[in-house]
């Protein structure tokens, strides 16, 4: 590192040259005009180290300068402005000096400036602050028997003052956190001063490793300390952790203005955290991302597996719709989509301090779920009640569910065959193995008579009891339906044959279904009179008034080519779309 530029006695030098003495070992690397040497400083540098020179100098643009004592007498002459290039000048030098990594620049040196401006002892009063003041008639030095601080008693200016034997934090800290709780580590050591950084490490790196990373998952990191008058404690606020896996991490330390890799650190790289303070413990569960979500299927039972450190029994999780943030109001309570909330809500089924697990729990509608984690046992092992929606603050997991998703769907009544599709979100998980039951509206799916199909789907169709007639990635589709009353449908889906059996099974509702059209059941009889004009009405939902009929001998079936006679226009329709009356019609 340089320690700047200075009058140099040329006469007599203070630090004299060396070039031209050789070393009886290792390489030469004064070699040639000193004022045409190719990277002047650094051979300057290794000769000077080849020597054992802890400061050397570089003067008249290449000449090689140093001493075992010129780190005592390179200011004897004074500071200059007149260097050029880092090689000094005529009657100059730039003086340089070996660093060790990670010590403060300014603390290098074996002559300390206390206070006040160099060369001036101070022995008047001075009530500036202890890093500027000049001492005021001091009597008195004591050493620590332990860290070997040297205390001065600044008598004149009612101060203790202090020289710290070394700089930075104390080794092997040990600080626990918990994931969702705000994380604050406390150091003791020494000069411990506001630009200094603490860092939060994966275990796997050493402090200063080349190509570190800071941990992911705290609300900051690294942080500076919490506003403090102390210089041998600080608090470091790292804000609420929210780890993917709680752990143990490292603890480094920066000391800004300190020198690394010849750079001067700002604690803005992470390679600049080279002091190892300790260690950091960050308790509870983990924090899952999206990426490792829980895929699951509706109305299948499945374990809810949740994995930490420090967790207890007395910990409990809910399951909130996605777009709630874990911690916030109505966390608290599972969301209604669950069918079996008891098996979320009460303690955990299996576990110990790091996994736990609920059973079979079921989930009834498709969409995307966060599980909140509420800690249940504090550091005294003291039970934290969790009943605020506020202690439920920690995601533990995402859960994915696969399924249908409901939506509201019209068939038509009659002898046209129809389709009936379950749709879902990409990738849905269908499969050959998924069945449904087609239920009157007032049938709740998941009770005992979600079981049977409703009477209003004609038996001359296609009975949906078995396997889908078409799958893909986001839907099923069966085929060959026919539908004879107006009466509302409700569409209950199981996604697993095996257990398709009980209405219970059938827990989930995918599809509503409005019936449309002509009400075909029961037949309806109209008797008239031969050549007489009468009025047909035909009843049925959906009608719109821009319908037509067709009058037909009783052996012709309907929809075939002969049936597609031109019919008269309705004349009339009531508003509910329920009914089309024909007048004027004649057999």
């Amino acid at each position: 590192v340089s320690l700047g530029c200075w009058r140099e006695n040329i006469d007599a030098p203070w630090i004299p040259s060396i070039e031209g003495k050789p070393q009886s070992f290792g390489n030469d690397y004064l070699t040639g005009p000193p004022e045409n040497r190719e990277d002047a400083v650094t051979m300057c540098a290794l000769a000077a180290l080849q020597r054992g020179f802890e400061v050397f100098a570089v003067r008249q643009m290449g000449v090689c300068a140093g001493s075992a004592d010129a780190r005592l007498y390179y200011r004897y002459e004074g500071t200059s402005t007149s260097c050029a290039d880092g090689k000094g000048g005529s009657r100059d030098n730039s003086v340089y000096k070996f660093a060790r990594s990670g010590m403060m620049e300014q603390l290098q040196g074996l002559v300390f400036i206390l206070a006040g401006r160099e060369g001036r002892a101070g022995f008047t009063g001075d009530m500036s602050t202890a890093w500027t003041a000049e001492m005021n008639k001091p009597t008195g030095l004591a050493i620590s028997p332990t860290k070997k601080d040297l205390w001065i008693a600044d008598t004149g200016n009612n101060r203790l003052r202090l020289i710290f034997s070394q700089i930075g934090p104390d080794a092997g800290h040990e600080a626990n956190c918990f994931n969702g709780n705000n994380c604050i580590v406390q150091l003791r050591g020494n000069g411990l001063q506001p630009g200094n950084r603490l860092g939060i490490f994966p275990l796997t790196y050493k402090c200063g490793q080349a190509g570190m990373q800071f941990l992911l998952g705290l609300g900051a990191n690294p942080v500076s300390e919490q506003p403090s008058h102390s210089f041998t404690m600080k608090s470091h606020l790292f804000g609420v952790p929210e780890v993917t896996s709680a752990g143990t991490f490292r603890l480094c330390y920066c000391l800004q203005g300190s020198i690394i890799f010849s750079q001067v650190s700002t604690c803005d790289n992470p390679e600049d955290f080279i002091h190892d303070a300790g260690q950091v413990n960050i308790n509870g569960v983990d924090s899952l991302g999206d990426d490792q979500a829980l895929n699951v299927m509706p109305g299948t039972a499945f374990d809810l597996p949740i994995f930490g450190r420090k967790m207890s029994q007395n910990d409990r999780v809910s399951i909130v719709d996605i777009s709630q943030k874990c911690g916030s109001q109505g966390t608290a309570n599972t969301t209604t989509d669950v069918l079996n909330p008891a098996n979320v809500t009460l303690a955990r089924d299996l576990g110990n301090e790091t996994a736990a697990l609920w059973a079979d729990v079921i989930m009834k509608t498709s969409g995307a779920y966060r599980v909140c984690w509420c800690r249940g046992m504090n550091e005294e092992n003291l039970q934290i009640l969790c009943d605020r929606h506020e202690a439920y603050n920690v995601k533990a997991m995402t859960i994915i569910v696969r399924g249908p998703v409901l939506y509201n769907a019209t068939m038509t009544m009659g002898e046209h065959e129809q389709e009936l599709t379950i749709r879902g979100s990409e990738p849905a998980r269908f499969g050959a193995g998924n069945r449904i039951r087609i239920v009157d509206h007032d049938v709740e799916c998941g009770s005992f008579n979600a079981s049977e199909f409703s009477d209003t789907l004609d038996k001359s169709g296609i009975m949906p009891a078995g396997p889908p007639q078409r799958i893909t990635s986001s839907s099923v589709t069966w085929t060959g339906l026919k539908i004879r009353t107006s009466k509302p449908l409700r569409v209950c889906w199981c996604g697993d044959v095996a257990g398709c059996v009980s209405g219970a099974d059938f827990a989930i509702d995918s599809v509503r279904v409005t019936p449309i059209g002509p009400q075909t059941h029961p037949p309806h009889l109209v008797q008239v009179l031969n050549k007489t004009n009468f009025t047909l009405t035909i009843h049925g939902t959906g009608f719109t008034g821009r319908e037509r009929v067709s009058l037909v001998d009783d052996y012709t079936k309907c929809s075939t080519l002969f049936s597609a006679t031109k019919s008269p226009e309705v004349t009339s329709k009531n508003p509910s779309g329920t009914a089309d009356n024909f007048t004027q019609m004649q057999l």
